[in-house]
């Protein structure tokens, strides 16, 4: 006998039963002993065999491992993520990368902390060097010699065009290091050098009072007349109003003057002469060139205090 009549497996000669089904074969076996089976009735039954173990393959191999695999990858990332938020799952093994972590994560802190040199950088439309408007009393701008009016031309080697390019170079500075800035005051370059702080270590309500102080306010940008052709040019800082025992009072400026230079550099606006005013300290003597009546005359202004 080749196969089972009810599940077509493959039975020997003289088995009672399939042992796959368990079908009763010893009343088939007396019914068909005559009959002749043909030789070729075993290979469906390979057939069905080999098919099924090509099945169970595919379906471990589409389904089984696919889901294995998820699975350890979900085991690891959680195990990654662990790490990451510093939330060890076997503290004897992941402590190790604790350390490690808090190291680097400390380090880039650090790296990032900026640094502070006691400076209010302005624009002021001029996109060639970043303006100091004031300095920070007792900073290491103070101490380095900066003053109110300075351009900020590069820092450590790197240009500087506007005040986010030295804001940027000094993020990416320690505290503590030591920055050489080249300077433009004036017509003069100068070539300065400061330890920064962080900011802390600054008293940022505390400006530099001791700056000097002319006493004018009321102040509009002048224009003179236009030419031929329309063209108008900047006259000048009109002075619409001159403060009681001032600077300005005391050097014989009056009410409707327009100031035209400090110390010999031209001035265009208030904020302008502000910065070039604020540039000296109390009691230095400035050189004001001023318009009066169409009329050009100099005025030297020693500068008060504030109060």
């Amino acid at each position: 006998m080749s196969g089972c009549p009810n599940c077509r497996a493959y039975v020997s000669d003289g088995e009672m039963f399939c042992r796959s089904c368990g079908f009763n074969l010893a009343s088939f076996q007396v019914s068909t002993q005559n009959i002749d089976f043909p030789k070729t009735s075993r290979v469906p039954v390979l057939s069905r065999i080999s098919n099924f173990s090509d099945s169970c393959k595919a379906n471990w191999n589409r389904h089984v491992l696919p889901i294995m695999g998820f699975l350890l990858a979900l085991s690891i990332g959680s195990t990654t993520a662990a790490f990451l938020n510093n939330e060890p799952v076997t503290p004897q093994t992941i402590q190790p990368v604790m350390v490690v972590s808090q190291t680097v994560e400390t380090a880039i802190t650090k790296n990032f902390e900026r640094s502070y040199m006691g400076v209010y950088l302005i624009y002021d439309g001029n996109s060639n060097g970043a303006l100091i408007d004031r300095i920070v009393e007792g900073s290491p701008a103070e101490l380095a010699g900066l003053v109110s009016g300075d351009r900020i031309m590069s820092i450590n080697e790197t240009e500087i065009f506007v005040p986010a390019d030295a804001l940027s170079v000094l993020s990416t500075t320690n505290p503590g290091s030591l920055i050489n800035m080249r300077v433009q005051r004036d017509d003069i370059e100068l070539n300065i050098g400061l330890n920064t702080v962080r900011r802390n270590q600054l008293q940022l309500d505390e400006i530099c009072y001791h700056q000097g102080f002319l006493g004018v306010s009321d102040l509009t940008t002048k224009y003179f007349d236009p030419d031929s052709e329309g063209n108008e040019s900047v006259a000048g800082v009109y002075v619409g109003q001159i403060l009681e025992n001032s600077a300005a009072e005391n050097a014989g400026l009056v009410e409707g003057d327009t100031i035209q230079t400090v110390n010999g550099i031209f001035v265009f606006d208030a904020g302008d002469l502000s910065r070039r005013i604020r540039a000296n300290k109390i009691g230095d003597t400035v050189e004001l060139g001023v318009l009066r009546n169409d009329e050009f005359i100099t005025i030297n202004a020693t500068l008060s205090s504030r109060e």
